[in-house]
Formats: structure tokens, C-alpha cells, sequence
């Protein structure tokens, strides 16, 4: 579908569009922005801007305002603040996100030059830019699984550029790790490169008391085997295979262990989050979403377990 001419449906964004954006906003913020007398016009300049940037991508109106809505929740904002984010760049996120072709080479060509220079300052040949590429490809644009491409975290509250090569540089860094244990993870880049991205909050978090805690309570809460698997795993390196002989299984046993090892930390951090930090939901997901795409960075806060 095409997108909406910005030039000559107002109409349509004062009736389907801001019934589509206030569906989604969660009930406590609803008051707020249906007594606000601006709103379709704020959100018409908004989706128009959005249009005007990216003429030859498709997204629909309601699809749009309805992911705005989305991140307001996750931002707390009100409607004062609402034209405070980066909102061609949620305009070409979203659409990628569902799979526009022509938002998907916009980021490429927006976005990857960044990734290339990411890249060779960590001294990263052109192969590795290539795979880190295409692993950016592989999570972000495409839906696995049921999965939702991770491009719908986020957020707008920086540049979609500055988002999407702190994120290349986590996977790099990953990537030189499996090749070598002599690289040093340059956390001061991500905070000079992107210091509103929510990749570089979950560093400034690692960091912190709060998330050592409840990283710390999550993995003591796991079994004792599951404990012991991820530090096996994260933090001293064992493969699948490694795994499987120490333990006299199949690799595919192995495997199955990890993954559910995995989902029970996830599970458990989850909920302390959200009794412990207060974040919202969505906030939650996404901080747990990045965590879980690096193990080997976040149980570097907990050290060797007791065995």
C-alpha cells in the first residue's frame, strides 16, 4: 500500500489515523492527549514530515500513528513532548519494519556508511563490515520466528543512525571475540557515537547496582545446572560441542539446555524488572531483548559462579 499523499488527507489522519493512535496509548496516557485541541494537527505535521522525507516509501497512516503511540507509552510522553523525537527516522524504522523494500535501502543507505566506519575504527576488516551487515539485515528487518524485527525497538529518542551503529558494534565486538579473546570491549565509543540510544542506557546499566542486582538475583534463582551451563557457556567460552562431551550428550541436547537456560533468565530478569526498576512493559522488553542478544557482555557482571 502506498502511503498517504501528506498533501491532501488531513481528513483521514483526524479520523482513522488519531482513532489508530489512541487505541494504542495505554489508558493512563489517553486523557492527556484527547483533550489536547492541537492533536491532529500535531499528528498530521508529524506523519507529513515523515512522507516528505521518504516519498517512496509505503506506510500507512494508521500503522504510523499507532506506532508513535507505541513509543509515547515507552517514553512517557504528553503531547507537549511528543514532537520532541526523531520522527523520520521512527517513520522509516516502522516501515522497514513491515517489510517496505524501499525503507529497507533507505536505512542501508542512511545508516551503513556509519556501520563501516564503526567498523574499521575497531579495526574490522571489510569481511567482518559484510557480516555485521547482514547479521544487522537478518535481526532487524525480518521477522523470525514470530519474532518481531528488533528495527521496532526503536524508540526515536535519538538518531535512527547513531541506534542502529551502536547496535553493529555490539555484533562486531561478538564476532571478534569468537575469533579472539584479546579484544577489549570500547564501551566510550557507544556513549560518544550514541548517547540517547537505548543500546548505550543498557551499558550506562551494567554499570549500575540496581541491574547487577537483579542480574545477580535472576541467575542465582536458575537451577543449579542451568547456572552453571551459562557461565559454561558466556563466560568461559565452552561451545555446544565442548558442552556435549563434558556432559556425554548430544550436541542437540546441549543446545536445548542452553536455550532453555536462556529463557529462564529471561523470564526471571523480566520480572524483576518490572518489580524491582518499574519499567513499563515495553521498556522491559527491550532492555531484556538486548540483554539476551549478548550474554557473554551482561554475565560479565557476575564473574565465575560458585560451583
Amino acid at each position: 500500500m502506498q502511503a498517504d499523499d501528506p498533501q491532501t488527507n488531513h481528513s483521514a489522519i483526524e479520523v482513522t489515523g488519531i482513532a489508530e493512535f489512541l487505541i494504542a496509548l495505554e489508558p493512563a496516557a489517553r486523557p492527556s492527549f484527547e483533550s489536547d485541541p492541537q492533536l491532529p494537527d500535531t499528528l498530521h505535521s508529524l506523519w507529513s514530515e515523515g512522507a516528505r522525507v521518504w516519498p517512496l516509501v509505503s506506510l500507512p497512516t494508521g500503522a504510523f500513528l499507532a506506532h508513535l503511540a507505541r513509543k509515547a507509552n515507552v517514553l512517557a510522553l504528553t503531547p507537549s513532548t511528543l514532537t520532541q523525537l526523531h520522527v523520520t527516522d521512527l517513520y522509516l524504522a516502522c516501515a522497514a519494519a513491515l517489510g517496505d523494500a524501499a525503507a529497507n535501502k533507505g536505512i542501508e543507505s542512511s545508516c551503513f556508511p556509519s556501520v563501516d566506519a564503526a567498523v574499521a575504527r575497531l579495526q574490522g576488516g571489510q569481511s567482518l563490515a559484510a557480516d555485521v551487515k547482514q547479521t544487522l539485515r537478518w535481526q532487524f528487518f525480518i521477522t523470525q520466528d514470530g519474532k518481531a524485527p528488533e528495527l521496532l525497538g526503536y524508540h526515536g529518542h535519538g538518531p535512527l543512525r547513531a541506534w542502529i551503529t551502536s547496535a553493529a558494534i555490539h555484533i562486531a565486538q561478538r564476532m571478534m571475540r569468537h575469533q579472539t579473546r584479546e579484544g577489549v570491549f570500547d564501551e566510550s565509543f557507544l556513549h560518544v557515537a550514541a548517547p540517547n540510544d537505548f543500546e548505550s542506557e543498557y551499558i550506562r546499566l551494567l554499570d549500575g547496582d540496581a541491574f547487577k542486582r537483579i542480574v545477580t538475583q535472576a541467575t542465582a534463582a536458575l537451577p543449579a545446572k542451568e547456572r552453571l551451563l551459562l557461565c559454561q557457556h558466556y563466560i568461559e567460552d565452552f561451545s555446544i560441542d565442548r558442552l556435549a562431551t563434558m556432559y556425554s550428550v548430544h550436541r542437540a541436547t546441549a543446545a536445548r539446555w542452553i536455550d532453555r537456560s536462556r529463557q529462564t533468565l529471561r523470564s526471571n530478569v523480566m520480572a524483576m524488572l518490572n518489580d524491582q526498576l518499574k519499567l513499563s512493559p515495553d521498556a522491559a522488553q527491550s532492555l531484556v531483548r538486548f540483554m539476551m542478544s549478548d550474554l557473554n557482555l551482561t554475565m560479565s557482571v557476575l564473574g565465575r559462579p560458585n560451583r
